[in-house]
């Protein structure tokens, strides 16, 4: 049967009002149970053959239409054509990718994984499912799905022990650094990528260069040691206005060098260097990296006391990362807003926003996204003057910081603590409290006088007793 004959055969059954077009590739039938009868009738043999059928003809008609390849892979999928439906797969899955619909990408690398983990083995099925799932990881990082993460590069590692490729084993040594530097192993991840760098700076490879050093200069900056984390991000910018290879790149070595300078208290500097990372994201069509810049432009307008430009920011960063998918960081804007709204006095519109970023966090189970909530919360009901119930948030943050081993944030919340303990009376408590962060600051370069928090729990403690003065301990 022709392309005519198929077009022909489409409008007869229009005509006799079997079914009536939805668009050029879906009918819908003029009543259900016509459907369900026409569908129940056929055999799963013959099922098979019509799902063939609808995926050849898809391709014939549309060969390079990218939009239709879900359709014709979805089609091959129910003719159990596995050598085709993996074909197609990969090509919706490359198209998903390029055009950050991260959700429909996780779908398809899922389906692709259990279809080339069920074909006979080979060197052929193994690079494939490798190519599937380094798409699966990179998209997971993205959404800050951690677990999941984890679990794909472990599964790497082993199909990748024989691989020969430089620029592939640098590849995994450089996400294995990642994943431990998000889940607090950052002695791990700088084993890794000290492994990564050995390996480029062996081959020669100023991209690869390039990329470990921003990888170190974030490892710096979770490590609390910002000036070191900017000295890496310009020489990484350095070797990069020389390689035109980096362009890609460039915003987000931008973007990672205003969250140092913030680091560091150059709020003027880093604005000027996210705008600089925003043109470079536009430029690259890169609209998740675009999100992240605008949130890190949203909070400097925080700081300087403008909390309607920074609501703007984070709202428009908010809608990008809704239509992505990526939830973690939709909830950690949605805790923001909450804080704008607190500090405006409107606890409202305040406990809205965090009750919906913990309606979020509860679906995703993300220990970063539970902590950032829960003292969210903690703040709310210690402005309410619910101490009690602030303490228990508090408490609950700390253990979801201490889970990523996050230094930094599990001294804000000790400070806090330590606080609400001083109030309630209870200063051994407090005192305990002290002590933990003192070790916990020891294993960054910050320093405790930089927080007023952190003095007023110590002017507590003194004025009992439990301190001689403000330096000793």
């Amino acid at each position: 049967m022709n392309i005519k004959d198929i077009q022909f055969q489409l409008k007869r059954g229009e005509t006799e009002r079997i079914w009536s077009a939805l668009s050029e590739l879906r009918y819908i039938f003029s009543h259900a149970l016509l459907r369900d009868a026409v569908y129940e009738m056929q055999l799963k043999s013959r099922l098979r053959e019509l799902h063939k059928l609808a995926g050849d003809t898809i391709e014939r008609l549309y060969p390079d239409e990218k939009e239709k390849y879900a359709d014709i892979a979805g089609h091959f999928e129910k003719a159990e054509e596995w050598t085709l439906a993996i074909e197609w797969g990969e090509k919706v899955l490359k198209y998903n990718e390029s055009n950050h619909v991260f959700q429909e990408g996780l779908k398809w690398s899922w389906k692709l994984d259990e279809w080339l983990s069920n074909q006979p083995c080979s060197n052929d099925r193994n690079m494939r499912l490798i190519s599937v799932l380094r798409a699966t990881a990179s998209i997971q990082k993205l959404l800050e799905m951690s677990n999941d993460f984890g679990k794909s590069l472990d599964r790497l590692s082993v199909l990748m022990s024989e691989e020969e490729s430089v620029s592939s084993r640098i590849w995994l040594l450089e996400n294995l650094g990642e994943f431990n530097s998000l889940t607090g192993n950052f002695e791990a991840a700088k084993k890794f990528y000290e492994d990564a760098w050995s390996l480029a700076e062996t081959a020669g490879d100023d991209v690869e260069k390039c990329n470990i050093l921003t990888h170190f200069g974030i490892l710096y900056i979770h490590t609390g040691k910002p000036q070191l984390a900017i000295d890496h991000f310009n020489r990484a910018l350095e070797i990069g206005s020389a390689e035109p290879d980096l362009l890609p790149q460039r915003g987000w070595i931008l973007n990672s060098l205003g969250v140092a300078e913030v680091g560091i208290g150059y709020l003027d500097e880093a604005l000027q260097t996210y705008q600089e990372a925003l043109e470079a994201h536009r430029r690259e069509g890169n609209s998740i990296r675009e999100a992240i810049t605008l949130q890190n432009i949203a909070r400097i307008y925080e700081v300087q006391n403008n909390p309607n430009k920074a609501r703007s920011f984070y709202i428009n960063a908010m809608k990008i990362h809704r239509e992505l998918g990526a939830l973690v960081k939709e909830g950690l804007i949605l805790v923001r807003l909450g804080d704008i709204a607190l500090n405006k006095r409107d606890v409202e519109e305040s406990l809205a926003h965090y009750k919906e970023a913990e309606r979020v966090a509860e679906r995703i189970q993300n220990p970063r996204l539970s902590g950032f909530v829960a003292e969210g919360l903690g703040k709310w009901h210690e402005y309410q003057c619910n101490s009690d119930q602030a303490l228990t948030y508090y408490e609950n943050a700390l253990v979801s910081f201490q889970k990523i081993a996050n230094p930094m944030k599990s001294a804000d919340l000790l400070v806090e603590i330590g606080l609400l303990q001083c109030n309630a009376g209870k200063f051994e408590i407090a005192m305990n409290c002290h002590n933990q962060i003192l070790k916990l600051l020891n294993k960054t370069t910050l320093k405790p006088e930089m927080s007023s928090s952190f003095v007023h729990l110590r002017s507590n403690l003194i004025q009992r007793g439990y301190l001689d003065n403000l330096k000793g301990t």
